[in-house]
């Protein structure tokens, strides 16, 4: 059975991701997630999650063949409209309510997509807290012991 995480251990880990070189592990359902400061995009830091060290973006599309559930509980969840909120207003004014609906059926639909990073450390600590049965292994370079639940 595991153990859960400590309140001290979840202080510790955002102090750790707070730093440029961050390296916390954990494992999950008998996979390793491990979470690093790299960067995302040209100057733009982010906390990217490795699923047993590597990144499969295939992993988050239930479609793919390379699907794992994983990938769903640790990556950040997104969204993203079919239409922005200036075209939907636009669409509505333009053919009214009533007729803005059956010509634009997906008018207010969004799609969930799914990141392997994390913007803040404190969006990431809120999702995994959430997480059964995650454990931490490494905080930085210590590696953590089991700790009577």
């Amino acid at each position: 059975m595991s153990k859960s995480i400590t309140q001290e251990q979840w202080q510790a880990i955002e102090t750790e991701l707070q730093y440029f070189h961050c390296r916390v592990e954990f494992a999950l359902d008998g996979h390793e997630i491990l979470i690093r400061k790299e960067g995302i995009a040209e100057n733009r830091l982010g906390l990217t999650v490795y699923i047993d060290g590597i990144i499969e973006h295939g992993y988050a599309i239930e479609k793919s063949d390379k699907f794992n559930p994983l990938a769903i509980k640790v990556w950040k969840a997104a969204k993203v409209s079919a239409y922005g909120p200036k075209k939907r207003e636009q669409i509505r004014k333009q053919f009214g309510k009533r007729q803005a609906k059956q010509l634009f059926p997906n008018l207010e639909k969004t799609h969930t997509y799914y990141k392997p990073w994390f913007d803040k450390a404190s969006v990431l600590i809120r999702q995994y807290k959430k997480l059964d049965g995650l454990v931490v292994k490494k905080i930085g370079q210590e590696e953590q012991s089991e700790v009577a639940a």
